[in-house]
């Protein structure tokens, strides 16, 4: 039992000393990384069914893409999420040999297998890239200074004094660290969300370069955004403090961005070439101002596309969609962006 002059609490602290939190944080921290492990087997079936992909197209071609990017899985397997809602998704759980790949049966009924395949394969970016490992790391880190914080509110006196309160207290501790916490809390998840953001935009990119259907992951994207009633055009300061992924109209502007880069590449090494054979004569390219790269775009003709298509740069259909002068250099933009140089035309 708990003494009459102890709170709830207080005894645990007592015996385990000033390291308490420490020891609470390893516990905590320990206990959601062997969740990762054993969820997907014996948790989540407690609340879905989870039934294996059938033989067929779909399967097939997962199957042919995961084998191409080396991506190891213990199995495909369908999930009942149509039995609480329409919405869309497609997950991965556990590590190793563990991980499962799961889609809900609202996305297998709702998008085709081009379309199913390039959000997987925006998934398998997710781990290419190694967000997966860092954002467990990172849940760790915020973990530790969650609880460093707590235990330095709960010992120190004068934050107690600060509010005329004589005999320090857990319950109160706990209250003034809540306050306290709370604006550190906001800039600490605005800076997750905008890394989280570039994660999102790094995935698709991801997808876009190894599956080279981008155009299958926007119809994906449109389709699981109507179905998920997402906003499309949201405040974008509203999404800088609050949105985890980015809008949908801002993923699906970059994917474009990252097709035209895959697709055409040969127009930003011409760029390059002619760029660095250019400044090599006037200037250094750090000496290079923004203001001179916008000069150089608006100087660009309508002759330089004939050049560069001529030259072998630009295919015929890249030639075409870049016949007026605006379109040209919108596209021009991106190339330059992409190659971090310009040609002085």
């Amino acid at each position: 039992s708990i003494p009459a002059d102890k709170e709830i609490g207080e005894p645990m602290l007592d015996y385990l000393g000033e390291l308490a939190w420490l020891y609470v944080w390893a516990f905590v921290a320990s206990v959601q990384l062997v969740m990762v492990f054993i969820a997907p087997v014996l948790i989540l079936p407690l609340f879905n069914k989870f039934e294996p992909l059938p033989d067929g197209e779909l399967k097939d071609a997962i199957d042919d893409y995961a084998a191409k990017m080396a991506f190891k899985y213990e199995g495909i397997y369908s999930m009942d999420g149509s039995k609480r809602s329409a919405h869309s998704n497609a997950f991965f759980t556990g590590f190793g040999k563990f991980k499962r790949i799961a889609l809900f049966d609202t996305l297998i009924k709702q998008t085709s297998t081009e379309e199913l395949v390039a959000v997987l394969a925006h998934e398998i970016g997710h781990s290419k890239k190694g967000h997966i490992t860092m954002s467990i790391a990172i849940q760790f880190a915020y973990m530790f200074v969650l609880f460093l914080g707590l235990s330095l509110c709960l010992g120190w006196e004068p934050l107690f004094l600060a509010f005329d309160i004589a005999t320090p207290s857990v319950y109160v501790g706990l209250m003034l660290f809540s306050l306290l916490f709370s604006p550190i809390d906001t800039f600490l998840q605005i800076a997750l969300n905008v890394r989280s953001r570039a994660n999102e935009f790094e995935a698709d990119r991801y997808s876009v370069e190894t599956y080279k259907k981008p155009e299958a992951l926007v119809a994906a994207l449109k389709t699981l955004s109507k179905e998920n009633l997402a906003n499309l055009t949201p405040h974008p300061f509203y999404v800088f403090l609050n949105y985890p992924p980015p809008p949908m109209l801002a993923r699906v502007a970059a994917i474009r961005r990252a097709a035209a880069l895959t697709r055409f590449p040969a127009i930003s090494s011409s760029y390059r070439a002619s760029s660095l054979a250019s400044l090599t004569r006037s200037a250094s390219l750090r000496r290079v101002s923004a203001a001179a790269r916008s000069r150089a775009l608006r100087s660009c003709s309508r002759a330089s596309i004939d050049r560069v298509s001529a030259s072998g740069a630009l295919d015929r259909q890249f030639t075409s969609s870049c016949r007026s002068r605006s379109a040209w250099v919108a596209q021009t933009k991106i190339h330059i962006r992409h190659s971090g140089s310009f040609a002085s035309r």
